[in-house]
Parts: structure tokens; sequence; C-alpha cells
């Protein structure tokens, strides 16, 4: 399918930097989170902490990105001369968005939630709970 797009249009340095922080983090995110979730030990509750300050990395930068899609002039949207292509393009951007504050939301849920302040601050690993809500996202 051929698209028409007006490729001088570019996005703003800021907004590719944090576009590629944030896929560089969240490919790191995702194998150290189901890493994690195979351990035991004093190392579980290290990569519990650096997964959890990695994600709330990818929460911030998400925000900021967000603030500036709204507070920059818009790119037009991708038109691939197909009515239903172009929905699916605008719906699959706008649920990933949606999907990224899901799972950090959830993820700062689960911490609050699931024991894992009490571990931390115990050193012990028998304070968390199940974390099926941002398993489940992820």
């Amino acid at each position: 399918m051929k698209t028409t797009n007006d490729l001088n249009q570019k996005y703003s340095s800021a907004i590719i930097a944090i576009h590629w922080i944030s896929t560089i983090l969240i490919l790191i995110l995702f194998p150290l989170g189901k890493y994690t979730t195979s351990i035991e030990g004093e190392e579980k509750l290290s990569l519990i902490q650096t997964h959890a300050l990695l994600g709330l990395a990818v929460l911030i930068l998400t925000l900021i990105r967000t603030w500036l899609f709204f507070k920059s002039k818009r790119l037009a949207d991708l038109k691939t001369n197909s009515k239903i292509n172009d929905k699916i393009i605008l719906w699959d951007h706008n649920l990933f968005y949606i999907l990224l504050f899901a799972i950090t939301i959830s993820g700062i849920a689960s911490i609050l939630s699931g024991g894992y302040v009490e571990a931390l601050e115990s050193q012990n690993i028998q304070y968390i709970k199940s974390l099926v809500g941002h398993e489940l996202l992820a």
C-alpha cells in the first residue's frame, strides 16, 4: 500500500530521543521482569528495585512525551489511501500509550499493595505477593 505523507514534517529531536530511550528501556524491562519472577533471594530484591526504577523512568518519559505531543504542533496522521488502515494505525498508536500507562500504573499498584515496600525495607522476599495484573498487562 502506498503512503501519501509529507516527509518534510519531522518530530522534534526531544520526542525522537524520548521515543528511542523508552523503546530501549521497554526492551530491557520485559525480559528483566520475566527473569526476576523466576529467581529468589537477595538478587531478586535488587532486580525488583532496578525494574521498578526503569519502569518509573518509562512512565516519566511517557508523560513528558505525551505533554510534548499536546504542546507541540502535531504532524499529520499517516495516510495509506485506505480508511480502515488509517484508523487501525491511529488506534494502534493510541492503544500503545494506554497500555504503557496501564502497565506502569499496575506496577506502582503492585509495589504499594504487593508487599514490595515491606520486602525491600526488611530485605525479605517473603512479603511479596503475586503480580497477576501487572504480569497480564506485560
